[in-house]
């Protein structure tokens, strides 16, 4: 039926319409708008009896993603068909045959009034939401499923990521940079705990790319988005005859960097890579130090934040020599396995797709295209898989900081801009709650979770 979204309300109360009639008739023409395929019960069931309408409602609530319960009153709520449209939807979800969520839309009454099985889902208030505020909630929340199903659904399992990270796309759909800042608060300590985390990984491709290049006299490397420069500096550290340029957009950071610097022969410069003037400002730094090409092209955790990777891509292959190499370590969340935690890591990843402005959780998967699309050849993809199996409690934690504690930043740098955001309060409340469940839960010995380091590495030209 190809159904996305429910919505469950009584629909007349002795022979008359219902106020939830009229909301519900509202919102459908709205999801509809927007074009989400909504089960409305008025215009999909107009012909229906008694015995059909059961049997279709329970062939759609076996596919739906989302379903609005709308309720002025707790006797509508529970009422006959309504409650047997909710209490199926959630018996559908707990027993995995679904991969979904319940948002009901509530009339001014208490929280004991609210049925059990409801209190506990995202809920919004009758006269004080919109329609439009509640509708582009449901939005997002269908466009933000099914990237970590694990039921007979799953998108990953068919090797089709679902659409996502709205964050990044306009109301044009176009693509937005996204809200990640490397001077948040904190944002040093985890990015060192995670350059020292990767190391093993970014070794496989540095190491395959050094010896590629072992009769170079001088290999001058370009250290893309390089952030405060650390990683980039270890990562070549014992290339014997090297040139470091790093380049990033903060000036913030690139100050840090320098100020961090030990290396004389390690510079680092203002550029975006998504400049429309990029080949004359690169240039003008090459010119600088006295480079006619680089022979590295490096990125760790860079392409994801941009809003335009492609372009970045050929960008960079200007400034490259026709033998030389790019390395990039990309993250992917659909390789994020976790056992022993009732699901939370799913939740919490799949929650953060709907975050603002928030990156691209699955460009991992996406290196190999994105790099044969622009020109790059010999392309090699290294894996390295890191779990939970050998840690102990100060290990879990670093992972767990690694991995999760930044979360909440895309949530906070969007009330910054709009403190009244209703929808973005309740999402980093549940995100915090979650958060410090999951911490606790990543100290248990019995926890498992793990996940595999992907870095990409391509050469300009053939290897003749």
């Amino acid at each position: 039926m190809g159904y996305q979204v429910f919505i469950s309300f009584k629909n007349t109360e002795n022979n008359e319409f219902t106020q939830d009639r009229q909301v519900s008739e509202e919102l459908y023409n709205y999801l509809e708008s927007r074009g989400i395929k909504t089960f409305y019960s008025n215009v999909t069931l107009l012909d229906y009896g008694e015995a059909q309408y059961k049997e279709v409602i329970d062939d759609v609530l076996d596919e739906v993603k989302v379903m609005v319960v709308v309720g002025s009153k707790k006797e509508y709520i529970t009422s006959k068909w309504c409650k047997y449209e909710w209490h199926t939807y959630q018996q559908n979800i707990l027993s995995n045959i679904v991969e979904g969520s319940i948002v009901t839309y509530l009339g001014d009454m208490e929280i004991s009034e609210v049925p059990t099985g409801l209190r506990h889902y995202q809920s919004f208030k009758l006269n004080q939401s919109s329609i439009e505020v509640i509708g582009e909630f449901v939005v997002r929340a269908v466009n933000g499923k099914g990237q970590f199903v694990e039921g007979k659904n799953s998108q990953v399992q068919k090797g089709i990521p679902a659409k996502n990270n709205l964050g990044l796309v306009n109301e044009f759909g176009e693509k937005k940079a996204s809200y990640y800042d490397s001077t948040f608060s904190g944002e040093y300590k985890r990015l060192k705990i995670q350059g020292e985390a990767m190391r093993p990984s970014d070794m496989k491709g540095v190491n395959y790319v050094k010896e590629q290049l072992k009769d170079t006299e001088t290999v001058y490397i370009l250290d893309a988005g390089c952030g405060y420069g650390v990683v980039g500096r270890d990562r070549f550290a014992d290339f014997s005859n090297k040139v470091i340029i790093g380049i990033d957009i903060s000036d913030a950071v690139l100050e840090k960097a320098r100020e961090l610097n030990d290396d004389e022969n390690a510079h680092y410069e203002k550029v975006d890579l998504l400049s429309s003037n990029f080949d004359e400002e690169i240039e003008m730094i090459m010119g600088k130090y006295k480079i006619k090409k680089f022979d590295v092209v490096f990125g760790a955790y860079v392409l994801q934040h941009i809003k335009d990777p492609l372009k970045a891509l050929r960008n960079l292959r200007t400034c490259l020599s026709e033998d030389g190499y790019v390395i990039f370590r990309q993250s992917d969340e659909g390789t994020y396995i976790a056992y022993g935690d009732d699901g939370l890591v799913r939740k919490i990843c799949e929650r953060y797709l709907n975050a603002p402005g928030i990156d691209d959780r699955f460009i991992g998967r996406k290196m190999f295209h994105y790099l044969e699309a622009t020109g790059y050849k010999n392309i090699k993809v290294f894996g390295t898989f890191i779990n939970t199996s050998s840690m102990g409690y100060d290990d879990r934690m670093a992972l767990y900081k690694m991995r999760f504690s930044l979360r909440t930043m895309y949530y906070q740098k969007e009330l910054a801009k709009n403190p009244n955001n209703t929808i973005v309060k309740n999402d980093m409340e549940w995100m915090n709650s979650a958060l410090d469940k999951l911490q606790e839960v990543f100290g248990s010995p019995s926890f498992w979770f793990g996940e595999t380091m992907l870095v990409s590495v391509a050469r300009k030209t053939d290897i003749k």
